[in-house]
């Protein structure tokens, strides 16, 4: 049973909001209470998402009798139905649906692999082609945009723009991370800087400047 629960799983109500809308902001809003769940059974390890906190725990998952399991984590303890199908199961009457049969895929990566991983060619402000072409790979690495080594989905901006979605660009040089809010439409993604609430009068990075499009490359 316990093998049976190896891997990662995010709540249902997240994956058909993402679905619809597109928009992890918008998603997240709609799942309230337990997000995501990762167990690991070579380690006996469990790490569950509830509220924005992840809690951690070793050998904490118990068996209570045939049709639930009791988690403590940090101190957190909760009782789920066993795993309805091979990829859903029920914990705190939150659905959840096994996305990766990887214990460690977060949501953050789960949404570079769902929405960004591509090889795209940038545009300038006027929509032509610039040269090279820019490659996002499923790990998050970035290739063919300068300084920008990674690519990373801010799932906890929201504090700040909770109805925005947000990258985070890991640089060589400090600033460090850079904050675009993002959006696609058909293949063209475009993100526009954020500047750091601490300083909102500094000029944007160059580059990748104020505002980047990128064109993604059609799958053949």
């Amino acid at each position: 049973m316990r093998r049976s629960l190896r891997g990662t799983w995010i709540s249902g109500s997240y994956l058909d909001t993402l679905q619809t809308t597109g928009s992890p902001a918008r998603a997240t809003a709609s799942a309230p209470g337990v997000l995501d769940f990762h167990y690991d059974p070579a380690r006996d390890s469990v790490v569950i998402g509830i509220n924005g906190v992840h809690y951690c725990g070793t050998k904490s998952i118990t068996l209570i009798h045939d049709d639930s399991i009791a988690l403590a984590a940090d101190g957190y303890r909760v009782r789920f139905a066993t795993p309805r199908g091979a990829d859903r199961m029920v914990i705190a009457g939150v659905e959840l649906r096994r996305v990766s049969h990887v214990p460690e895929v977060s949501v953050g990566e789960y949404l570079v692999n769902r929405y960004f991983v591509a090889t795209y060619t940038r545009l300038d402000s006027s929509g032509r082609a610039l040269p090279g072409t820019v490659a996002i790979t499923p790990a998050g690495a970035v290739n063919g945009l300068g300084d920008v080594v990674a690519l990373m989905v801010a799932t906890d901006f929201r504090q700040l723009r909770p109805e925005t979605d947000v990258v985070g660009l890991e640089t060589l040089f400090p600033p460090d991370t850079l904050y675009y809010a993002w959006k696609f439409l058909s293949d063209t993604l475009t993100a526009e800087w954020i500047p750091p609430p601490s300083d909102p009068q500094k000029p944007p990075p160059e580059p990748p400047g104020f505002k980047l499009t990128l064109l993604r490359h059609k799958a053949h």
